[in-house]
């Protein structure tokens, strides 16, 4: 039923500048459904409603951040259809989207770092070891991310100053 649609709306998305990314996961939310109003046999755009929608967000017990990500594909092609005039009402404005808890994020303990230290101690005279001591000990005593770590340059030092 909404197959007519996409080559407009994808053309639609590229003039908004989404990311390709971004238009292959709408793709794939579309898609869905398509299947899913094709299953209640719906015919017209103008048939589908706040509750289809709806029960498409949430359809096969979808994690929250599935949800979320067809809420927003689902507002993206109503507002499309709404802003073309395909739709009277873009029933999906009135969707919300869970919130999704964030990570804590994990620390090694104490005792978890020594045992990394002294393993580290141990083969510091093996292959790389001065290199794993030095990586190991700027993430732990600077609370540097591995990206930050490898980021850095000989330039970065300053062995004058000890800094």
């Amino acid at each position: 039923m909404l197959n007519s649609f996409f080559p407009e709306f994808y053309t639609y998305c590229k003039a908004l500048n989404l990311a390709p990314n971004s238009i292959k996961n709408l793709k794939r939310y579309l898609s869905q459904l398509n299947d899913f109003l094709n299953a209640r046999n719906l015919v017209s755009v103008e048939q589908i409603t706040y509750a289809h929608l709806s029960d498409f967000a949430a359809f096969n017990d979808a994690a929250p951040s599935t949800v979320k990500a067809r809420i927003w594909a689902l507002k993206k092609f109503c507002a499309f259809l709404h802003l073309h005039d395909y739709i009277a009402v873009n029933n999906a404005n009135g969707l919300s989207a869970p919130k999704i808890p964030k990570k804590e994020t994990g620390f090694l303990s104490e005792d978890g770092l020594k045992i990394i230290f002294f393993y580290l101690i141990k083969n510091i005279n093996k292959n790389n070891g001065w290199r794993n001591f030095l990586i190991l000990t700027l993430m732990a005593v600077m609370g540097l991310r591995k990206s930050s770590v490898s980021a850095l340059d000989a330039a970065d030092f300053d062995a004058a100053n000890n800094r």
